[in-house]
C-alpha cells in the first residue's frame, strides 16, 4: 500500500544498524520501481532519494535523481537532489536542477547555488556580482559565500584570489565539507577530527 511504503520511507533517517539490511535497502531503493498504485511516480522517486541521502548513500542517490528527466522534477525533488549532489562534491551537478526547475527558494544555499550555475553557464561576472551581493548583506556564512566566490571563479576569465579563512568556524556542514573537497582546500584538522568522532558517534 502507498500509505505504508510512503511511511517506511519517510522514517528511514539514519543509516541501518543492521550493515545487511543497509546493503539490502539500498540496492532495493536504487532499483527500477514502479511506484505504488496511488502514489506519483515523482513522489516515489524523491522519497527514495531522500532515504538513501539519510543511509548516507549520497553516489546512489545521485545516480538516482540524474536518471530523471530535469523537466519532471518536483521542488521537493530539487531539494533532494541538492542534498545528494552536494553529498557528493558534485556541485555543478546540481546546476540543471537550480537553472531549469521553479521552486520559491530563496535561502543563502540556493543562492549560492544559483550564482555558481551562473558563473559555470558563462555569466561569470553577474555570478559574481550575485556573491558579493549576499556576502555584503550578510545573507549565508562568510566562509560558506568566499567557498561559493572561489568555486564560481573557477569558471571564469576574470579570476581572483578567494582565501577560505577558518577562525571562528567551528561546524563543518555538507556544504563546507564538498566544496574544500571539490576545491582542494585542506579542513583544520581539529574540525576534520571532531566530524570522524560524530560519524563514529
Amino acid at each position: 500500500p502507498a500509505a505504508l511504503v510512503r511511511a517506511a520511507l519517510a522514517g528511514t533517517q539514519a543509516p541501518l544498524v543492521s550493515r545487511w539490511g543497509h546493503i539490502l535497502l539500498r540496492r532495493a531503493l536504487a532499483s527500477r520501481l514502479a511506484a505504488p498504485e496511488g502514489m506519483d511516480p515523482i513522489e516515489f522517486a524523491t522519497l527514495r532519494v531522500r532515504a538513501l541521502n539519510a543511509m548516507g548513500e549520497y553516489a546512489v542517490a545521485r545516480a538516482l535523481v540524474q536518471d530523471i528527466d530535469t523537466a519532471n522534477y518536483s521542488p521537493a525533488l530539487v531539494d533532494a537532489a541538492i542534498d545528494a549532489y552536494i553529498g557528493t562534491a558534485d556541485i555543478v551537478g546540481a546546476c540543471p536542477a537550480v537553472r531549469l526547475v521553479d521552486t520559491d527558494r530563496e535561502d543563502p544555499q540556493w543562492n549560492m547555488l544559483a550564482g555558481i550555475c551562473n558563473a559555470y553557464a558563462g555569466e561569470a561576472t553577474r555570478a559574481q556580482n550575485d556573491l558579493r551581493r549576499l556576502q555584503s548583506r550578510g545573507q549565508g556564512e562568510t566562509i560558506d559565500v568566499l567557498f561559493a566566490q572561489r568555486f564560481a571563479g573557477a569558471a571564469g576569465d576574470g579570476r581572483r584570489a578567494v582565501t577560505i579563512e577558518w577562525d571562528g568556524v567551528e561546524q563543518v556542514t555538507p556544504w563546507r565539507f564538498a566544496m574544500a573537497n571539490a576545491l582542494g582546500e585542506p579542513i583544520p584538522e581539529d574540525r576534520l577530527q571532531r566530524v570522524l568522532e560524530r560519524a563514529a558517534a
